[in-house]
């Protein structure tokens, strides 16, 4: 018996189109759902990678002031004018070790530390240590005097002399037959 409006062939296309458009729905709705999903997956992904690499970052940076603090005490114990130590490590820490190794710094600072300018009236011409790191004067060509020894007696003069040269290796005297020895 057909119903209101339609034949029963025309009711079960309505209730089969509304059924699959019900069924597409549902489907469009799980796909909408794991797309979200998905994406939060995604940015909690980025998130913990985003974290890691700032822990990653605040690792290595830590660890990089405390190799930078390391060099610092070292170049600070090393200075003979010892003021103005707070200043001197912010100033420390900004030096530019790509372009300056901390171990030429240092082998500068040994060989200024013999040169007449720093010896003369008890270091009192030492600059400041932030003036030397501010200005860089590891950078500096530094003379380094040749002390030749002071001899006051004629007896340690050539004592002395006797001692640089260099021994004489495998001497074995020989005599040979009529010639006398001296």
């Amino acid at each position: 018996t057909p119903t209101k409006g339609g034949s029963i062939k025309e009711n079960f296309k309505e209730k089969i189109f509304v059924q699959n458009a019900q069924v597409q729905a549902k489907q469009d709705q799980v796909l909408v759902e794991q797309k979200l999903e998905s994406d939060r997956l995604e940015k909690q992904k980025a998130e913990q990678e985003a974290k890691a690499n700032l822990e990653a970052k605040a690792k290595a940076k830590a660890e990089s002031e405390s190799q930078l603090l390391k060099k610092f005490e070292l170049f600070w114990s090393a200075y003979p004018n010892k003021k103005s130590k707070k200043e001197a490590e912010v100033k420390f820490k900004r030096i530019d070790f790509k372009k300056h190794t901390f171990e030429s710094i240092m082998s500068s600072l040994k060989k200024q530390k013999q040169s007449q300018d720093w010896i003369k009236n008890g270091g009192q011409y030492v600059p400041m240590p932030t003036t030397c790191i501010n200005q860089e004067r590891w950078a500096d060509e530094v003379q380094v005097p040749v002390q030749q020894p002071s001899h006051t007696d004629v007896n340690s003069y050539w004592a002395d002399k006797l001692h640089a040269q260099a021994p004489i290796e495998n001497f074995v005297p020989t005599l040979v037959l009529g010639e006398e020895f001296n």
